[in-house]
């Protein structure tokens, strides 16, 4: 549903986002994020539809993320 897509992205997806966005300006240099997706993105549910997704975009986020970011700061997903 709509309410389940929006609960999924403000809190799985933008909060990790977020803490990037936010955390870079704090984080040691060659310092490292370490954000976590999830299995569902690639081994689907019943329902888990809203979770893939917001899974898919912190995956996604990562992966462009790795060569943005600056001072040797680094970004890995597990899930």
């Amino acid at each position: 549903s709509l309410e389940e897509n929006n609960v999924a992205i403000k809190s799985k997806l933008l909060g990790q986002i977020n803490l990037v966005l936010i955390g870079q300006h704090y984080l040691n240099k060659n310092g490292s994020f370490t954000l976590t997706s999830g299995i569902m993105m690639d081994d689907p549910i019943l329902l888990g539809s809203s979770a893939a997704m917001a899974n898919g975009g912190v995956s996604g986020f990562v992966t462009s993320a790795a060569v943005e970011l600056k001072n040797g700061l680094r970004i890995n997903n597990v899930s």
